[in-house]
């Protein structure tokens, strides 16, 4: 399938390290594994740089006072940190894809003249409220999502701080919430006012790149202005490194919240265009019986048809005998048979 999308994504250092068949919503423990391992290997190397200039010179290192030396350890923090964003694009990258496939497959279903089709019936309100026994009819719950256009703030707001404890304890769950936005049950009215919006969050591929685009690029400037507070200021080695690997594990929450939402909104769209399309598309009783009439009409016309050709048939080869009976009859007398 083709897929398209900003060059910088589709470059070939994208590492992915969330498995193919790992739900979205459990990205961020796959991240924070990944953050994990290399932070510990960061951790290392700087371990084995300081041990060997305490074995060469009997002393530690003061990279305040040797700016090559804090120079190079800046540079191990940094590669730590876009390393981290590596892993961090391929989520994006694989949710991207997954979406992408997940609408090509529904607009199989739901062509263009299905969608005018739908939203036809629901101006001549064809959506019942009800169902037969009287009950209001339940299409689910959805959601503003409006935290969603607004992670570059948010991302911010969590790294507003150059401690090593910046929103250590704000959960994937705590970010999605507040990225979700105010929940809402749906009703007929709902539907009938959103439904452009709902076929282009279920079905419109370039819609939910663009949105899409939009949160990638705000996590990104996330990860970029880490780079800059490496970049500048004295080197504290463990004060560096601990603030670095606090504030991409914050990054990885809020990337791996916007992720799960991108997919769960296109579901929850989907599968409300779904139960909108049977509510609507489904024929009224009125409908059923005069398609009934007429197919019955129809099985009537055919039958009747049937017998007038079998009549005709008969007829035919009734006629047919009489006439070879008549030329029999006239050969007989023609020639006397009786010597």
């Amino acid at each position: 399938m083709a897929y398209k999308f900003e060059k910088e994504i589709l470059e070939a250092s994208v590492v992915n390290v969330v498995p193919s068949y790992a739900p979205f919503c459990e990205t961020y423990f796959y991240l924070q594994e990944a953050t994990e391992k290399d932070y510990n290997q960061l951790m290392f190397d700087i371990g084995i740089q300081e041990l060997g200039v305490l074995e060469a010179t009997g002393s530690e290192i003061i990279y305040e006072a040797d700016e090559e030396k804090a120079a190079s350890v800046k540079d191990k923090i940094i590669a730590f940190i876009k390393a981290q964003w590596e892993k961090v694009k391929g989520a994006f990258d694989k949710m991207l894809k997954a979406i992408q496939e997940k609408m090509a497959a529904a607009k199989a279903k739901f062509s263009g003249n299905v969608i005018a089709k739908i939203k036809k019936n629901l101006e001549a309100g064809r959506l019942k409220e009800t169902d037969k026994d009287g009950a209001v009819r339940s299409f689910g719950k959805f959601a503003k999502y409006d935290g969603l256009d607004k992670i570059a703030a948010l991302s911010a707001s969590a790294l507003k701080t150059e401690e090593a404890t910046t929103d250590a304890d704000v959960s994937v769950d705590e970010l999605k919430k507040k990225y979700r936005g105010e929940e809402f049950d749906v009703d007929r009215q709902w539907i009938a006012s959103n439904v452009d919006f709902i076929v282009k969050t279920a079905l419109d591929f370039k819609f939910a790149k663009g949105s899409i685009l939009k949160g990638y690029n705000d996590v990104k400037k996330g990860f970029d202005e880490e780079i800059k507070k490496v970049k500048v200021g004295p080197v504290e080695v463990k004060v560096k490194t601990d603030a670095a690997k606090a504030h991409v594990k914050t990054l990885n929450k809020i990337a791996s919240a916007a992720v799960a939402l991108y997919v769960e909104r296109q579901s929850k769209a989907l599968g409300l265009l779904t139960k909108v399309a049977v509510g609507t598309l489904a024929k009224s009783d009125t409908e059923k019986a005069v398609a009934k009439e007429e197919k019955d009409a129809k099985k009537a016309a055919k039958a009747a048809e049937k017998e007038a050709k079998k009549a005709e048939k008969k007829e035919e080869a009734k006629q047919e005998a009489a006439v070879m009976e008549s030329y029999t009859s006239e050969i007989e007398k023609m020639f006397d048979w009786n010597f």
